[in-house]
């Protein structure tokens, strides 16, 4: 077990250089696409968290032609046959091999297990996936990790707090790894998909699966290669059931199926219907009531027409934004959400029209981080699940009408109502000297971090402040815990709390 983990430390190691030699030849296209290479290899073979973040990032290869993301999906087996047999066996007993007529010794690795096509005595096609031996053991140790890992690819900690972040991905891939509760997840989703004609996935084998072997019937289709060769009407279809995938995941089952990397959608087409195949139900999202009532009311008000600036503020306090956070930009909230809510708007929308980021930005301004930042750490996985079908969408290039979509699913849903009473932001200001915190980060005299927060904020300085300012200023003898005390022991006054200058990087933290 001690060699194992020393081993994997090494690897992490290396990835971690190969990371800094990403960043650090990110400006030459050709070093940088050998590094970034390097990088979805090591990626692809280490499983675990690292392949699932790998698996993360190439939601944003979904539009690239780039083969080098296949290795984070659908890579080639890392375990050769006779190890899976073994597993097997030890699993579900040494008769267990004469259950299958048949066993494809070319298999396909994921990020925690590898999946064999199979074939049962009666014909019916199987998927065999086995858990990877000792991936349990090395949770732990990527989750360590997990803080530097998201950093240098495809800016995956934007606006997340990596603490929570790391608790987050923790959890739910310790319940990845139980096959047991994946079959519990497939099974609901199944019974729910029997009134979905265009919506496939596998039912579970009971007899051959347990906590490290799932054996479930075979899903056919493509890869999303395939429909972008299809009809605009086809691919438009399509996309209607992606977004009503999605929808009702949120608002009616309050289950979401959170791993929407490629490997895990099917495409296909049965008598002209484009069918969706969805399997892997391991990373299943369970999604608390009030953030889906939030999300709800949200998204009642672009069919309303009615963007209260109140009734919009109740409503992410309902999904647990984070008051402080929110005071200080309630003001763009209206505008902000307007800008979210676009697609449900009256016409056939292209996501291509959307620029989401750009549009947000702009409203924002210094706040957008913020906004990020206030959001609790139960969504994480909704966000997942919601860009990962915008990238499909945007794959499939086919304008739909998301309003009629979304009319459809909420009048189905049972129960969503708008809180009674707004809940009101409580007004610091006879308690507290300042309003706000402000974080600033200068470089070359160009502003490169600026965040605000409500000045009660300051209680958890040292969660807000960036990872890669931390190091540094624990360098400096500069203790965040006790500037956080001292601040709140006397009521915040205004003026700075630190300032610290290294090379042409210089960082601010005031009140206000």
């Amino acid at each position: 077990m001690a060699k194992q983990s020393f081993n994997r430390a090494i690897q992490l190691g290396l990835l971690a250089k190969e990371m800094a030699m990403l960043r650090f030849w990110q400006r030459s296209e050709t070093r940088s696409g050998k590094a970034r290479t390097a990088v979805v290899n090591r990626l692809g073979s280490l499983h675990g968290i690292p392949q699932k973040l790998g698996q993360i990032l190439s939601l944003g290869e979904l539009t690239q032609t780039d083969p080098n993301y296949a290795v984070l999906t659908e890579a080639p087996p890392s375990l050769p046959f006779e190890t899976i047999q073994k597993q097997m066996q030890d699993s579900l007993g040494e008769s267990c091999l004469s259950s299958f007529s048949q066993i494809e010794e070319e298999g396909i690795s994921a990020s925690i297990a590898q999946v064999h096509q199979a074939q049962l005595p009666d014909g019916s096609d199987v998927a065999i996936k086995v858990r990877y031996p000792g991936i349990a053991e090395g949770l732990h140790l990527d989750l360590k990790a997990l803080g530097w890992l998201t950093a240098p690819v495809g800016d995956l900690r934007r606006g997340f707090d990596i603490a929570a972040y790391r608790k987050e991905i923790g959890s739910m891939l310790e319940m990845e790894i139980d096959f047991q509760a994946e079959a519990k997840n497939l099974t609901k989703f199944t019974k729910r998909f029997e009134e979905w004609d265009q919506v496939q996935s596998p039912c579970v084998v009971d007899s051959l699966s347990n906590d490290k072997i799932l054996t479930m019937t075979w899903v056919k289709g493509e890869n999303i290669s395939v429909a972008r060769e299809w009809s605009v009407q086809e691919r438009a279809e399509i996309s209607r059931l992606l977004l009503k995938l999605f929808l009702s995941s949120c608002l009616r089952w309050k289950e979401v199926h959170a791993d929407p990397h490629p490997g895990n959608y099917r495409f296909q087409r049965n008598g002209g219907n484009p069918i969706l195949g969805l399997i892997d139900f391991g990373c299943v999202k369970c999604i608390d009531e009030d953030i889906a009532t939030g999300m709800a009311s949200l998204l009642k008000t672009s069919l309303d027409g009615d963007y209260d600036r109140e009734k919009v503020l109740s409503a992410y306090l309902k999904m647990g934004f984070n008051s402080e956070m929110l005071r200080p930009m309630e003001h763009l909230l209206v505008d902000t959400t307007k800008i979210l809510l676009a697609p449900f708007g009256d016409h056939s929308f292209s996501i291509a029209d959307w620029r989401l980021s750009e549009k947000i930005s702009k409203i924002l301004g210094d706040f957008r981080q913020n906004f990020r930042l206030a959001g609790p750490p139960d969504i994480i996985y909704i966000i997942r699940a919601f860009q990962g079908m915008v990238q499909y969408l945007k794959a499939l290039d086919a304008p739909f009408n998301w309003r009629e979509t979304l009319a459809e699913i909420l009048a189905d849903q049972k129960g969503i109502v708008q809180p009674e009473a707004p809940p009101q932001i409580e007004n610091k200001k006879r308690f507290m000297l300042s309003e706000t915190l402000n974080i600033q980060v200068r470089e070359n005299g160009m502003t490169k971090i600026k965040l605000t927060f409500g000045a009660a904020a300051v209680e958890c300085l040292a969660d807000l402040i960036p990872d890669e300012l931390r190091e540094s200023l624990e360098n400096r003898a500069i203790d965040l815990e006790k500037i956080s005390s001292q601040a709140m022991a006397y009521d915040l006054p205004p003026g700075d709390l630190f300032k610290t200058e290294e090379g042409n990087k210089r960082v601010r933290v005031w009140l206000q």
